[in-house]
C-alpha cells in the first residue's frame, strides 16, 4: 500500500485512502493500541529492570571464563598438645606428696606418668616402692621404673635392677591359708609361699568344737581367696622382702597389680602386721 501511495499524487492518495475507508478506519484504531503497548513496555523496563533479557552472543564472541579453583575442604582441627612440665615442676609435686600427702599433687603426678613424663614415672615409682606415704606396691613400682628406664632414666634403671633381684613369676595352685599360697614356678615343684604383711586370724581354741569352727572358717577364707585369683588371674609376681626360712614375699596379681596380702587384710581374712597408710588414695 505504501508503494502504491508513493506512485500516486497527493490528491490521488486522498482519493485512494477514501476509497479504502475500511483500511483507513483500521489504521486509526490500531495506532492508539500500539502506542499504549509501547508505553507500557517502557514502563515495565523501568519498574523491573531484572526482566530485561540481554541479547545472547555467539559462543565464540563470549570472553573465556577461567576454570574455577575448588575451595579447600576444611580438615579436622588438631587437638591442642598438652604442655610438658619441667623437671622442677614434677619434683615440686613429688615433694608435696611426700611431705604433706597432697591428694591433688598425687593425682597430677599419676596423670603425668600416664602421659609419658619420665620424671613423673620415676617419682611415682619411688612412692610405690617405699610405701611410707601410700601403700607399697612393688609391682607397680617396677612397671613405672621400667617405663622410665626405657626412656633413658639411669636412676630408674638402677632402682629397677635392685627391685628385680629375687623377683619371680609363678602360678597359684591353691590357697593354704590367707597368708600362705601353694605356688609353682616355671619348671619347678609346687612350694608353699608365705605372704609378707599379713597374719592369719586364728581362734586359738583347743576343744573339739573350737577345731571344727576353725576348720570351717579356714575353708571359707580359702574360698574367698581363690575367688580373688579367679577374677584377677592365677599368675602372681613375687618380690622377696624378709629373709628367713622360708623367706617371705610380697605377691601381686600380674593382671591388675593387686597386692594379695593387702587384699586379704582389707577383706578381713587376715590381720596386718605392718603399718600401712591409706592416704592419699591411689588414682584410678
Amino acid at each position: 500500500m505504501i508503494a502504491t501511495a508513493r506512485r500516486l499524487a497527493p490528491r490521488e492518495v486522498h482519493r485512494y485512502l477514501w476509497t479504502n475507508r475500511a483500511l483507513y478506519r483500521l489504521c486509526g484504531r490500531v495506532a492508539p493500541v500500539a502506542l499504549i503497548i509501547a508505553i507500557a513496555a517502557g514502563a515495565g523496563d523501568r519498574l523491573w529492570p531484572s526482566a530485561k533479557v540481554p541479547p545472547s552472543s555467539p559462543p565464540w564472541a563470549q570472553p573465556a571464563q577461567p576454570n574455577p579453583v575448588p575451595a579447600p575442604k576444611p580438615g579436622p582441627v588438631p587437638a591442642p598438645q598438652p604442655v610438658s612440665p619441667s623437671a622442677s615442676d614434677v619434683r615440686s609435686l613429688y615433694d608435696r606428696v611426700a611431705q604433706s600427702r597432697d591428694q591433688a599433687a598425687f593425682n597430677d603426678l599419676g596423670i603425668l606418668a600416664k602421659r609419658g613424663s619420665v620424671e613423673a614415672q620415676d617419682f611415682l615409682g619411688r612412692l610405690y616402692e617405699n610405701g611410707k606415704v601410700i601403700p607399697a606396691n612393688l609391682y607397680l613400682a617396677a612397671s613405672l621404673f621400667s617405663k622410665a628406664a626405657k626412656q633413658g632414666n639411669d636412676d630408674a634403671e638402677r632402682r629397677l635392677e635392685t627391685l628385680k633381684k629375687g623377683e619371680f613369676t609363678a602360678h597359684v595352685l591353691t590357697v593354704l591359708d590367707p597368708r600362705t599360697l601353694l605356688i609353682q614356678r616355671p619348671h619347678g615343684q609346687p612350694i608353699p609361699l608365705k605372704l609378707y604383711g599379713a597374719r592369719a586370724r586364728r581362734l586359738g581354741l583347743y576343744t573339739r568344737e573350737g577345731k571344727a569352727q576353725e576348720e570351717g572358717r579356714l575353708n571359707d577364707e580359702r574360698s574367698r581367696m581363690e575367688a580373688l585369683f579367679a577374677e584377677s588371674g592365677d599368675t602372681v609376681a613375687c618380690f622377696p622382702l624378709v629373709a628367713g626360712s622360708p623367706p617371705e614375699y610380697r605377691c601381686y596379681t600380674t593382671t591388675n597389680g593387686v597386692d594379695v596380702a593387702a587384699w586379704a587384710v582389707g577383706s578381713g581374712l587376715a590381720k596386718s602386721i605392718v603399718g600401712e597408710t591409706t592416704a592419699p588414695q591411689q588414682p584410678r
